[in-house]
């Protein structure tokens, strides 16, 4: 019997327990109504039944809403919307169905293998969803002033005191009662709210129109793009980032939200590298401001309408370092994996801290109690992070303090911490200020062959001498 009932319809058919109850003069009426060519006589058979129950049941009417339908698979978006259609004409009853049409669009065309180009006034395309939908209604996106109030008030309501923001929001909503189209931005917000502190908030105004030129007006990617914006502000205070700013944070962010600027996050990221600024930033945002990038290092990848806007926005990202700004973002890179990666917050921020102090007294008085809780896997991160800053500053004063304190060897305790430090660093440039730190290394054994194999400046040997 499974064989011959439509698919959409088998679960609204007696179980197996009550087909026995059913009299044999009723269960051949049953089959012939079900078999194939008798499809539409039983579906007309159902919806008539259908109505009786509704009126029976004395219901005004039956509205069934069906919310996210394109979050799911194809084969089950088609099969949802072909029961659908055997409601369709049953009186009192009604279906309000939300979905992405792009979805829906990718969904008949993989059932019906219809054409995705929509070169004519009618297509099967449309022609499906026409007959389906009678009143068809597409969410607007937000204008920019509906976006700087939602903004504005999703940042209001993550002020200290909670009770706070209740008061805000009724107030916009009596304010939008009279006026349904002004923005309600920060300063009437401050005007009806006389007494109430709104330094976090004033202090992350220069975030709204960056979200607002490069998102899409969704309100769902705002909130959620605030979210992560949110999450990564307490990484940053975490690992002891107190510098970051909220503007060139979010500016780096919306190259993630922005399908179309997402291949840049990568570029930026290789071009800081090195030092943590990009060289010529300010050159190539003059340019975007022009209109076209002319620089042949960047138009090949850069000299894109959108891509130009970004470079063109404020904030500018000349002189700005982003290591740390790219330390939180890190999850965000899909073909580079810096060693921000393979280190903890809690090891970065310690390492962070130490890096402040300017003289070799002042980290020796602090070193050993910022990293009393360090195990071994911390410290191998420490000397990766040290590593980092030899590569790319064979000079660095910062790499020179921590191997002069670490007298007892609690950081380079093996030969292969000493290989992980010079790891990817041309040796050969190493100053003579390395001198006691090797040779004290030297006497272990398994250290000393391999700093006898090292490529070290003469003047470097004869400081160890």
């Amino acid at each position: 019997m499974n064989k011959i009932i439509p698919k959409d319809i088998k679960d609204l058919l007696p179980s197996e327990e009550e087909w026995k109850e059913i009299s044999e003069e009723d269960q051949v009426l049953l089959q012939e109504e079900v078999k194939q060519a008798n499809a539409s006589k039983f579906i007309d058979r159902f919806r008539t039944d259908f109505e009786k129950i509704l009126e029976v049941a004395d219901y005004r009417s039956v509205v069934v809403y069906i919310d996210d339908l394109d979050r799911c698979a194809s084969d089950r978006i088609i099969q949802c919307l072909e029961a659908v259609k055997l409601f369709l004409n049953v009186k009192r009853t009604a279906f309000i169905i939300g979905a992405d049409d792009r979805i829906i669009e990718n969904a008949v065309h993989e059932r019906y293998k219809a054409p995705l180009e929509k070169t004519t006034i009618s297509s099967p395309y449309s022609d499906y969803l026409e007959k389906l939908i009678q009143l068809p209604y597409k969410l607007p996106r937000l204008s920019f002033s509906e976006q700087e109030t939602y903004v504005t008030l999703l940042l209001c309501s993550k002020m200290e005191n909670e009770n706070q923001f209740s008061t805000i929001h009724k107030k916009y909503l009596d304010f939008r009662k009279k006026d349904k189209h002004s923005k309600y931005d920060l300063s009437r917000i401050k005007q009806e709210n006389a007494g109430s502190q709104f330094g976090t908030v004033e202090g992350f105004l220069p975030i709204i129109p960056i979200m607002s030129f490069f998102l899409n007006g969704n309100p769902r990617q705002l909130k959620r793009f605030l979210n992560t914006f949110d999450l990564r502000r307490r990484m940053a205070r975490v690992a002891g980032f107190n510098t970051i700013r909220p503007d060139i944070l979010v500016k780096l962010m919306v190259l993630e939200y922005n399908s179309l600027l997402r291949k840049y996050v990568d570029d930026l990221y290789v071009r800081q590298k090195g030092t943590g600024f990009i060289k010529g930033m300010k050159q190539i945002e003059e340019q975007a401001k022009s209109g076209r990038i002319s620089d042949v290092d960047w138009k090949g990848l850069w000299n894109e309408p959108d891509a130009i806007k970004w470079l063109a926005s404020d904030p500018s990202f000349a002189q700005i370092n982003l290591r740390n700004y790219f330390w939180i973002s890190r999850e965000a890179l899909q073909t580079e994996t810096p060693i921000e990666s393979r280190v903890s917050a809690f090891v970065q921020g310690v390492y962070c801290r130490l890096k402040t102090m300017l003289t070799e007294k002042a980290l020796k008085e602090n070193i050993w109690n910022q990293t009393e809780k360090f195990s071994k896997e911390d410290f191998s991160m420490l000397i990766q992070l040290l590593n980092q800053d030899l590569q790319e500053n064979i000079g660095s004063e910062v790499v020179v303090r921590f191997v002069n304190v670490d007298k007892d060897n609690k950081i380079f305790a093996t030969v292969q911490d000493l290989k992980d430090l010079f790891e990817g660093v041309d040796t050969g440039k190493l100053g003579p200020e390395y001198a006691d730190f090797l040779k004290r290394k030297s006497n272990d054994s398994s250290c000393k062959v391999y700093i006898d194999n090292l490529n070290l400046s003469q003047q470097l040997r004869n400081a160890m001498k």
